[in-house]
Order: C-alpha cells, then sequence, then structure tokens
C-alpha cells in the first residue's frame, strides 16, 4: 500500500478521486475496505478538509451508473 500512500501525497484528492472511482468500477486490486481507511488517514494526517475528502469520494461513486 506505499505506492497508494505515495500517490496520494503527490497528486492530492485527484488520485483519491481516481482510485475510489477504480474501486466502484469493481477492478481487481482495489478493494475498498483497504482504500477507504487509508484515504480518511490520509486526510487525517495532512491536515486536509474532511468535507472536501467526503465530497471527493462521493462524487467518484456517483459518476458510475
Amino acid at each position: 500500500m506505499e505506492w497508494l500512500n505515495t500517490y496520494l501525497l503527490s497528486y492530492g484528492f485527484i488520485a483519491l478521486f481516481i482510485v475510489v472511482l477504480l474501486e466502484y468500477m469493481n477492478l481487481p486490486g482495489f478493494p475498498s475496505g483497504v482504500i477507504m481507511p487509508l484515504g480518511g488517514f490520509w486526510i487525517y494526517n495532512n491536515n486536509l478538509s474532511f468535507i472536501q475528502g467526503l465530497l471527493v469520494t462521493v462524487a467518484a461513486g456517483s459518476r458510475i451508473k
């Protein structure tokens, strides 16, 4: 999961959006049980807005119909 943390630190909320979007598309290798806690941990450790993180993940999930 080190590579995911590296992407989140490098690209921010855009990386979180893409990873959550891929997870909602049911692609193998992107389990939500790992992604969502890591995203929350990343947001907390970098003093980012919880509301922005929530909106990004909801937007990524709502893109798939």
